[in-house]
């Protein structure tokens, strides 16, 4: 896979929501197990939610992973030509 430029703002945008679905993740564990000890979970929608959100977190972990183990940080650009990471002043 090709390297995937993006500026140190957007990277750090990225780490930022890794660690907020990381702590989703805990959060979404902790609803499973907890709907666990309430017994049948074949009629247990707390335990049916925790599981579909447990499963939507771990899903976009593995897709943002993916992008920061493979990016190149670049910087942004004040000059005349317009490249990735340059800022436009319309």
């Amino acid at each position: 896979m090709s390297k995937v430029k993006m500026t140190k703002v957007m990277y750090e945008a990225y780490l930022a929501e890794e660690q907020d679905i990381l702590r989703g993740i805990k959060d979404a564990t902790e609803r499973r197990n907890d709907a666990v000890k309430e017994g049948d979970l074949s009629e247990n929608a707390s335990f049916t939610k925790a599981k579909e959100d447990l499963a939507t977190l771990k899903l976009r972990k593995s897709k943002i992973t993916e992008i920061l183990n493979n990016v190149e940080v670049i910087s942004a650009s004040t000059s005349n030509v317009l490249d990735c990471g340059s800022y436009i002043r319309v």
